[in-house]
């Protein structure tokens, strides 16, 4: 905690969790006093904040940031803030960054540990419950911080998974960091919190919404070096923390499913745009040992963990679109292995930037194919993703 945490608090009570205008912010006034200080007419010259926000952010009442923080000293949790040490610079360095962040338990080094997000649907069935069970426990035990939301389903199951087996999981709330959903988790919450850490951008208190649960996933993917979407209908939430994941420069890894399993149609098409297979802990290990050796525990010598050469693996060029690696620059004209999906959202893009529903629109798409073909091009060097889920061509 600094002396401007209070401000912190402050002003992400005056912006919605997820927002980008936070470094804009800064850049305009100094730092979080100069934004505290700054009156209407000021920051009505940023072009930036639309009149609304210029009123809220006028307002500068300290009294519930202070309560804030005395209740948080009431219940035990932890304050950290961009200008704390302790502040993962995973974190800090998103556009859309946590102003506060309430802890329960104590937070690892977050920038010296591999972190894997893992997330699926809350109706797990046997299967996902079973592919939960082939890596998580290898994983904890081989040093693997475990990242999740302890939603029901995929979530609870990984946190579960990783407890059992000695290994530390962090769980990242979609409500305030006092509440325990869903309620039947009360004790997983506290397991986790004396493992390692609970976590929420959401102060004691705070009232919050089915919109909350999205923006949080983009804390589990910054505080992770890759996401592992195990279990995902088409529609199901854990594609947007693979788009967050994606959009953040980190990796997605899928679980392969059935080709007539509804319940893994996600996950397929993750892996048809690009993503990274996961059968087992070695496809997750063998990405992270290089810059991690000293973090992965177990018998099995550095050579056991060579990262996969992808650009070597044997990809059907009617299963699978081209594959760009390394410092190849794609061109989107030229590359006839792209699906019609994919050209038609290249099609649409220029150099300024897009949203994704005006993509949409212009593509002719739904709003979720769309999203995930973003997720491929970005990966792969096509387009380049930009604060406010806006994408443009690279």
């Amino acid at each position: 905690m600094t002396d401007n945490t209070v401000y912190h608090i402050w002003l992400q009570s005056k912006i919605r969790a997820g927002s980008n205008k936070a470094p804009a912010l800064f850049a305009a006034f100094g730092n979080v006093r100069g934004v505290y200080s700054a009156d209407e007419k000021k920051l009505r010259s940023c072009s930036f904040l639309s009149p609304a926000e210029c009123r809220t952010l006028a307002q500068k009442d300290l009294g519930p940031a202070q309560e804030t923080m005395r209740r948080c000293e009431s219940i035990g949790a932890s304050i950290l803030t961009p200008e704390d040490s302790a502040y993962p610079k995973r974190l800090a360095a998103l556009s859309d960054l946590p102003l506060a962040l309430y802890v329960l338990g104590e937070l690892p080094d977050i920038d010296d540990e591999i972190c894997l997000g893992v997330v699926g649907t809350r109706g797990a069935t046997q299967r996902g419950s079973a592919s939960i069970d082939r890596f998580v426990p290898g994983l904890a035990r081989c040093g693997v911080i475990i990242v999740s939301g302890m939603a029901a389903g995929i979530d609870t199951l990984a946190h579960v998974a990783a407890l059992k087996r000695g290994g530390r999981t962090i769980a990242v709330l979609g409500c305030a960091i006092d509440r325990v959903y869903p309620a039947e988790n009360a004790e997983l919450k506290r397991r986790i919190a004396e493992n390692c850490a609970v976590v929420s951008e959401y102060p004691p208190g705070a009232v919050t919404d089915r919109s909350s649960f999205p923006a949080r996933n983009r804390i589990i993917s910054g505080l992770s070096l890759g996401v592992a979407v195990v279990q995902a209908p088409r529609k199901s939430g854990a594609l947007i923390t693979a788009r967050h994941a994606a959009e953040q420069g980190r990796d997605v890894f899928a679980v392969p499913g059935g080709i007539d399993d509804v319940q893994f149609e996600g996950c397929n098409q993750l892996l048809r745009d690009g993503a990274i297979a996961l059968t087992e802990p070695m496809d997750v290990l063998r990405e992270y040992w290089s810059a991690f050796p000293h973090r992965i525990r177990g018998q099995k010598s550095g050579a056991a963990y060579t990262k996969r050469d992808r650009t070597q693996q044997k990809v059907p060029v009617a299963a699978a679109p081209k594959l760009v690696y390394h410092d190849e620059k794609p061109s989107p004209t030229a590359d006839l292995e792209l699906t019609g999906e994919q050209r038609a959202v290249l099609a649409v893009l220029t150099e300024q930037p897009l949203t994704i529903d005006q993509i949409a629109t212009r593509s002719g798409l739904p709003v979720q194919r769309v999203s995930v073909t973003l997720l491929f091009l970005n990966m792969k060097g096509y387009v380049r993703s930009l604060p406010g889920s806006r994408y443009r061509l690279m």
